[in-house]
């Protein structure tokens, strides 16, 4: 029989293990951000008619329909028992 037991912190270790390298590394390149000399920003012209103004003012777009989905008992196609995402 397999020693569940182990096995749990085998993985528990190398998942800790695994966090804290993120974390350093993040620390790292935040350090590495922060030490840096202040470059010049330099905007690239617009390759295509959408410009950044034009897409803040796009509605957004959920698929086929940009209509929300109803809520459940409301036209909706969920059954009267599921639970809904819009509280009454």
């Amino acid at each position: 029989m397999p020693d569940y037991k182990e096995m749990y912190l085998k993985l528990f270790r190398a998942t800790e293990s695994a966090v804290n390298t993120l974390i350093e590394a993040q620390r790292e390149c935040e350090e590495m951000y922060l030490s840096a000399e202040d470059t010049e920003i330099t905007m690239l012209p617009v390759s295509n008619e959408v410009t950044a103004q034009s897409a803040l003012k796009s509605p957004i777009r959920r698929g086929p329909s940009s209509a929300p989905p109803s809520p459940a008992g409301k036209g909706g196609s969920q059954g009267e028992n599921s639970p809904s995402a819009y509280p009454d």
